[in-house]
C-alpha cells in the first residue's frame, strides 16, 4: 500500500463518525505527510480505487488544495491546519450549527462558514470557497465555479488565491500532458509561473517546459497507472520546495564585526561570513549602489571595497535590516500578513512625519521598524490569535495600543528584550538606546508614538483616545512643532504607499 492510499483510508476511517476532532486529527497527518513528502496532491489519482461517496471526495481533494495553498501563502501552521479541517467539514456538510453541536468552537474555523449577517462574511470564507470550487474543477473537470468567483461580484476577493494557479485547474499534479506537434508525452509535476516541472517516464529524466511552451502542451485523458503513481511519490519527495520556518541570527559575522569595529580582528572574517549569505551580500552592493558612486560600478566591486566605502557603522546598518527582513517574514503566525501590513505603514510613516518634523531618523526606517516591533513575534497574546483584538480605546503610544493594552501592562511587548538585544548585537545602541531606555523626552520617542498611534487609528477609526493618550500625542505633537494638518498629509502619503488593505488581512472576521 502506497502513502498516498493509506492516508485516504484513514481519512475515510476519520469521516465515518466526522467530528471536529478526528477531522483536525486527520488534518495534521495530513500536514505532517505533505511537509516532509508533498505525495499528497497525487491523492486525486488513486481516489476511484475507493467507493468513496462524492461528498468524501471532495473533502479529501480540497483539503489537500487548501494544505497547498496555505503554504504557497506562507500563513502559520496552526492557521493553515484550521483551514483545511474548516475545508473538509464544509465538504461534508455545510452546516455550522451541525458541528457547533458536535463541539466546534474555534473562532478561524467557524469564521470559515457563510455569515447570515450582513457584511460580515470573513476571509476564511472565501479561501474555503475558493478551495472547493477547485476540488470540484479536479473531480469533474468542471471549471465553471471557479469562472464564477473570478467574474463575480466578490472577485477581489479571489485575485489573490487565483495567483497561485500556475495552470488550468482540470491540470493536477501527475496529469498526463501531450505535446501537440510532436505527440510526446510528459507527467506534471509542478506548476510555477516561469513554466512547468515535468518527468518523461519513457526517459526517466525531468524536463522544464517553459512558459512560451505551455500553449504547445494539452491535457491527455489517460490517467497514470500505479507504477507511474510510485515513480512521482518518489520524485515529489525528492522536489519539494516548502518554504523554510527557522532563522538563526548570523552569530559569527555578528562576532566578527564586533572584533573588527573593537580593533581584535581582522576584516577578511567579516566578508567570508557575508559572502557565505547572498542576500547580506547584496543587500550591501544594493546600499552601495544607491549611493551613486562616482566612476565605479558596485556591482563589479569587490564586496571588501565596498563594505570600507560605506563604514563600519553603515554597513552594520544596511546588514542589520536586511538580516531582520529575513527573519521575520519567515516567521508563522496566524496574522503574519496583517502585522507586516502594519509594519509596512509604520514604516512610511516615520519617513513622512520624519521629514515633516525635520526629526531625523538615525537609521533607515525600515530597521527602526523592525527593530520596535521585534518582541511582537513573540507576545504570546499574538502568537495563536486568529484576527487582532477590536480596539474600542487607546490607551498608549506605544504598540501596546495595538492590543489593545495599556503601557502598564506585563507583555513580552513592553519588556522590549528582543529589541535591547538585537540593538546590542548590531551595536547600534548610540543611536538607538532612547527606544529601550525609557527617555520619553527624545524626539526620535515622540516621533515613533505618533506614528503606533496613527497605524492603530488606520485600523480602528472609530477608537477613543484614554485621557493618558491625550495628554501623550499633545505632549509629543508639541515636541516635534507638528500640527493636526501635516499630521493628516503624512497619513495620506503614508498609506498611499503602503496600501495597508488587501484580502486575506487577517483570516478571520474581525469587523
Amino acid at each position: 500500500m502506497s502513502r498516498s492510499q493509506a492516508l485516504i483510508e484513514s481519512a475515510v476511517s476519520a469521516f465515518q463518525s466526522a467530528t471536529p476532532a478526528t477531522i483536525y486529527q486527520w488534518v495534521q497527518q495530513l500536514d505532517s505527510e505533505y511537509s516532509r513528502h508533498r505525495y499528497p496532491e497525487l491523492l486525486v489519482h488513486h481516489l476511484p480505487d475507493y467507493q468513496l461517496d462524492k461528498s468524501s471526495a471532495r473533502a479529501i481533494v480540497a483539503a489537500v488544495d487548501a494544505m497547498k495553498l496555505a503554504i504557497q501563502l506562507q500563513l502559520h501552521t496552526h492557521s493553515r491546519r484550521v483551514l483545511a479541517a474548516a475545508v473538509i467539514c464544509r465538504a461534508l456538510n455545510d452546516s455550522l450549527s451541525k458541528w457547533q453541536d458536535l463541539g466546534l468552537k474555534q473562532p478561524l474555523w467557524c469564521a470559515a462558514f457563510k455569515s447570515q449577517q450582513v457584511n460580515s462574511t470573513s476571509d476564511s470564507y472565501y479561501f474555503c470557497q475558493w478551495v472547493l470550487c477547485l476540488a470540484d474543477a479536479r473531480l469533474d473537470a468542471d471549471v465553471e465555479g471557479i469562472s464564477e468567483l473570478l467574474t463575480g461580484p466578490y472577485r477581489f476577493r479571489y485575485w489573490l488565491f487565483a495567483r497561485q494557479l500556475n495552470s488550468p485547474p482540470t491540470m493536477a499534479t501527475g496529469a498526463l500532458l501531450e505535446n501537440t506537434t510532436s505527440g510526446q508525452q510528459r507527467y506534471l509535476l509542478t506548476t510555477e509561473a516561469d513554466g512547468w516541472l515535468t518527468f518523461d517516464a519513457q526517459r526517466q529524466k525531468l524536463t522544464r517546459i517553459t512558459a512560451n511552451e505551455c500553449q504547445n502542451w494539452q491535457l491527455a485523458d489517460i490517467k497514470p497507472n500505479n507504477d507511474i503513481l510510485k515513480q512521482l511519490d518518489y520524485i515529489r519527495a525528492l522536489n519539494q520546495n516548502l518554504p523554510s520556518v527557522s532563522f538563526k541570527a548570523p552569530k559569527p559575522l555578528l562576532s566578527a564585526i564586533k572584533r573588527y569595529t573593537s580593533g581584535s580582528g581582522a576584516l577578511a572574517p567579516v566578508i567570508r561570513h557575508i559572502q557565505q549569505r547572498p542576500l547580506l551580500a547584496e543587500s550591501i552592493r544594493l546600499a552601495a549602489a544607491q549611493e551613486n558612486l562616482q566612476a565605479n560600478d558596485p556591482w563589479r566591486m569587490d564586496l571588501k571595497h565596498l563594505y570600507l566605502w560605506l563604514g563600519g557603522t553603515k554597513a552594520s546598518v544596511v546588514l542589520a535590516t536586511a538580516s531582520l527582513q529575513q527573519q521575520f517574514l519567515q516567521q508563522r503566525v496566524p496574522l503574519q500578513q496583517s502585522l507586516m501590513q502594519r509594519l509596512n505603514l509604520l514604516t512610511e510613516l516615520l519617513s513622512a512625519l520624519s521629514r515633516a518634523s525635520k526629526t531625523p531618523l538615525p537609521t533607515p526606517a525600515p530597521l527602526l521598524t523592525l527593530l520596535t516591533a521585534a518582541d511582537l513575534f513573540r507576545e504570546p497574546s499574538l502568537l495563536r490569535a486568529s484576527h487582532w483584538p477590536d480596539v474600542k480605546q487607546i490607551n498608549s503610544l506605544t504598540k501596546h495600543s495595538w492590543l489593545g493594552l495599556s503601557d502598564n501592562t506585563k507583555t513580552t511587548v513592553g519588556e522590549q528584550r528582543l529589541a535591547r538585544q538585537l540593538i546590542a548585537r548590531w551595536q547600534l545602541e548610540k543611536q538607538l538606546h532612547m527606544l529601550v531606555d525609557g527617555n520619553s523626552n527624545h524626539p526620535l520617542v515622540a516621533l515613533m508614538g505618533i506614528c503606533n498611534l496613527l497605524v492603530l487609528r488606520v485600523f480602528h477609526p472609530n477608537a477613543a483616545f484614554s485621557n493618558q493618550t491625550k495628554q501623550q500625542f499633545s505632549a509629543a505633537m508639541t515636541r516635534l512643532k507638528l500640527d493636526s494638518s501635516s499630521v493628516d498629509r503624512a497619513l495620506a502619503e503614508a498609506t498611499a504607499k503602503s496600501l495597508p488593505y488587501c484580502p486575506l488581512t487577517e483570516l478571520s472576521a474581525s469587523h
